[in-house]
């Protein structure tokens, strides 16, 4: 197999081609949409006190 990236950080280096637009921007979308559900429905379990110790 040959690398064509020398040194330490071989094993992290990705060459290929980027993503393309009508693809990455509906993905980051559909990915704050879940980020955004998940912290919903996290909030909804959260107790609020303001009552004074």
């Amino acid at each position: 197999m040959r690398v064509p990236f020398r040194g330490a950080n071989t094993l992290f280096a990705i060459s290929g081609e980027p993503v393309s637009a009508w693809l990455a921007v509906p993905g980051l979308i559909l990915l704050a949409a879940v980020v955004i559900f998940l912290s919903a429905l996290r909030i909804r379990k959260l107790e609020v006190n303001y009552g004074t110790e």
